[in-house]
């Protein structure tokens, strides 16, 4: 038996129309609804902790030379904020050689990975190994 809300609405009706209202949307839009309900609902996708980090960093993609700068980073992976005329130029699974001043020990690192996801405002990648000796702080 379905339960109904004051409005006479059944769950399935309710949840049908929430289906109907998100295949409308834009993949972006759906990307941010996602975000923000696991957000909300204290659900963490990630493996890893993640800190604010700003840095320049090189990486080279399509075997061409890139600048970008690092907006945060885990012991997986890190998000690269970069122009859009770069964006464009990129795919998701495409392999990158990255290289940057490790955030706690100061030492200049360099480590491959693959771009994870792809924004409007840069790309996630995903490390092939761990960066050791990251301090995330609680």
């Amino acid at each position: 038996m379905a339960r109904s809300f004051k409005n006479g609405n059944s769950i399935s009706a309710v949840t049908a129309k929430l289906i109907d209202i998100i295949l409308k949307m834009p993949f972006d839009q759906r990307r941010r609804l996602l975000s923000d309900l696991t957000e909300t609902q204290g659900i963490n996708s990630r493996k890893h902790d993640r800190k604010d980090y700003l840095m320049n960093v090189q990486y080279m993609a399509n075997d061409q030379l890139y600048n970008g700068f690092i907006n945060n980073i885990s012991s997986g992976g890190l998000f690269i904020e970069c122009p859009q005329d770069t964006i464009q130029r990129l795919n998701s699974g495409q392999p990158v050689t990255l290289t940057f001043d490790h955030p706690d020990k100061k030492i200049h690192i360099k480590i491959t990975g693959e771009i994870a996801r792809i924004e409007n405002s840069g790309f996630a990648v995903s490390f092939d190994d761990l960066l050791q000796g990251l301090v995330v702080p609680d």
